[in-house]
């Protein structure tokens, strides 16, 4: 079981079990039996896509939702999208392989997560510190090879 937090601060469980992958795989189009492996795949694609991934996240906690999905939606800013990702990725590392990996295996991928955090972060700052000192002469807002080379890869790699 994992836990991330909401924009407001109510914290919601991630429990991920058998009967959830096939609803998830319907509803959300994710098969969370493939997140693990190496590449890109229905999960790290879910990533990628704000639409997909509330789908996913609801699919995960709609049994203890209390509220109409478009609120719901609603509190997922920057931070709570984050903290809702680590969350799941948790979970299911700990749905498949928690148990035959052992605890340093677990410490490597939360490890991986939260370097995936930082970095997303990182990234966000140096675009808004661009955006902030506004266009260059030639009109364009800076950009620059080293910054756009730094955004790939963000989803986690647990091998």
């Amino acid at each position: 079981m994992s836990t991330f937090t909401d924009s407001t601060g109510r914290e919601w469980e991630i429990r991920l079990t058998a009967g959830d992958l096939k609803r998830i795989k319907r509803t959300a189009g994710v098969d969370l039996r493939d997140a693990l492996k190496p590449g890109e795949g229905d999960f790290t694609a879910a990533l990628d896509d704000p639409e997909r991934f509330l789908e996913l996240v609801w699919a995960l906690c709609g049994r203890e939702v209390n509220m109409p999905r478009d609120d719901f939606e609603r509190l997922f800013d920057r931070d709570t999208t984050v903290a809702a990702v680590a969350a799941i990725w948790e979970s299911v590392w700990d749905f498949f392989r928690g148990a035959r990996a052992g605890p340093e295996a677990r410490a490597t991928l939360l490890a991986a997560v939260e370097k995936v955090e930082n970095t997303t972060a990182e990234i966000l700052h140096q675009a808004a510190a661009r955006v902030k000192a506004g266009p260059t002469s030639s009109g364009s807002v800076n950009t620059s090879a080293e910054s756009s080379a730094s955004t790939t890869g963000l989803s986690p790699s647990p091998n």
